[in-house]
């Protein structure tokens, strides 16, 4: 339940446009989230404890909308709470739910001795309690919602559900016991589990057999419903056919999730649904290696352009592997141009040198591509070695596989400056020795 990469990015922007505005910016997280703005003087962080008993007592109160609460029922919620602001709000609902409070006169009595009340001792059981005293139907739907997510559309409901005429009422009075609440009215109705827990507990009451066929009747009804606009959904169908486990496509979206994700910088996204995909891919054997070769390509570019070298060689060497597999000699011979590649800007020059040295020998099978590729990034090595004499001698034999351009000059000079740096300075450029 962490703010995605590309959302975490706007708000580091906004805390710094703040800076010189009259403007308060209040944020929350919960403890385990370590949060990117790093150390600026002009925000304070303030960590919040928990509740003392009087200010448990004042929210049970409201809660409650009353005055006072009896000292035993006071004594019984605050020592439970142990000062934890939604506990005592679940836990204090749970017991009007369950009938051990009973108003009178403006107040709430306990309706047996407070010994004799169980209180459950972890917020999950709390919320698991007042699931299970709901009406059959009730807790059907709030189970079928859990499965779409924790923000969920009346719409998608509808369609998995069986109970159409019933299913208003129904999160009405989900509603009106505030275990979800309307999120947006446009471009359709949406609603939203009130907490993130309650969200995790409704789903666990479902047994894992009935979950997997679930995942799987939201997912085609996603495609049905949005079969005009499934791009946007392309991360809902991953999950839902991955958490069904219809593998081939999970595969398929768990991809288009990836390069979408890429497209949009969100880098860390494409690398996950990348990851997850080449996981499949194992599952799936032989049937899928042409997929894993190009998720492992594709992830092995994420890698590269944020400066994770070693996870772009790891990438490149499974695209490799699977090419092997395909017995696919084009496609292995850019394998290794693009590990030797990411070997070179790792400057572990020897290991790239051998590895495009073995991708020259396979473009020298009629792979043109390949070929101009190796020697290429085999010249970037010699230039940045100071071999210049080998530098030369690998530029004038990739010239006949240089494709056409109308300014030579173009082509050359962001090669030629790359070079010039090298040999001025002894660093790749972007790099730093250590």
């Amino acid at each position: 339940h962490w703010i995605d990469e590309k959302s975490e990015e706007a708000l580091a922007a906004l805390v710094d446009v703040v800076a010189s505005a009259p403007v308060l910016l209040v944020l929350s997280y919960r403890p385990g989230y370590a949060h990117s703005l790093g150390e600026r003087t002009y925000y304070s962080r303030l960590a919040l404890g928990h509740l003392p008993p009087e200010e448990s007592a004042a929210m049970a109160e409201r809660v409650l909308q009353v005055a006072t609460l009896p000292q035993q029922l006071e004594e019984l919620i605050t020592t439970k709470a142990e000062g934890n602001p939604f506990y005592i709000e679940e836990v204090t609902k749970s017991l009007v739910e369950a009938g051990v409070l009973r108003k009178t006169n403006g107040s709430y009595s306990l309706e047996r001795p407070a010994e004799q009340v169980r209180v459950p001792d972890t917020i999950q059981e709390v919320i698991l309690s007042r699931i299970d005293r709901l009406e059959r139907r009730a807790r059907e739907a709030i189970q079928l919602a859990s499965v779409i997510g924790r923000e969920f559309t009346v719409r998608l409901l509808d369609r998995i559900s069986d109970v159409e005429a019933k299913l208003d009422d129904l999160l009405g009075e989900l509603k009106s016991l505030e275990l979800i609440y309307e999120k947006t009215y446009f471009p359709e109705l949406s609603y939203m589990f009130k907490h993130a827990l309650t969200h995790d507990v409704a789903y666990s009451t479902l047994l894992l057999e009935r979950r997997k066929a679930l995942h799987r009747i939201v997912a085609a009804a996603i495609e049905e419903l949005y079969a005009d606009r499934l791009p946007e959904h392309y991360e809902a169908l991953a999950h839902h056919y991955y958490e069904g486990q219809e593998w081939e496509k999970a595969l398929d979206y768990l991809v288009k999730a990836g390069d979408k994700a890429a497209a949009a910088y969100a880098n860390q996204d494409a690398l996950d649904y990348y990851a997850r995909a080449l996981e499949v891919c194992e599952r799936l054997g032989d049937t899928a290696l042409e997929t894993a070769a190009s998720a492992a390509q594709s992830r092995g570019f994420v890698n590269f352009t944020i400066g994770d070298l070693p996870g772009a060689i790891a990438d490149f060497e499974r695209m490799l592997s699977a090419a092997r597999g395909l017995g696919d000699r084009r496609l292995e011979g850019m394998a290794l141009a693009y590990r030797g590649m990411s070997e070179a800007w790792n400057h572990d020059f020897e290991a790239a040198e051998e590895t495009l040295r073995s991708a020259l020998a396979v473009g020298d099978e009629g792979f043109d591509d390949v070929r101009l590729s190796a020697s290429l990034w085999l010249g970037f090595i010699f230039g940045a070695l100071g071999r210049l004499a080998d530098a030369e001698h690998v530029e004038e034999q990739q010239q006949p596989y240089h494709p056409p351009v109308d300014d030579a000059f173009r082509h050359r000079r962001g090669e030629d400056a790359a070079r010039r740096e090298i040999q001025r300075s002894g660093n790749i450029p972007g790099h730093q020795h250590t």
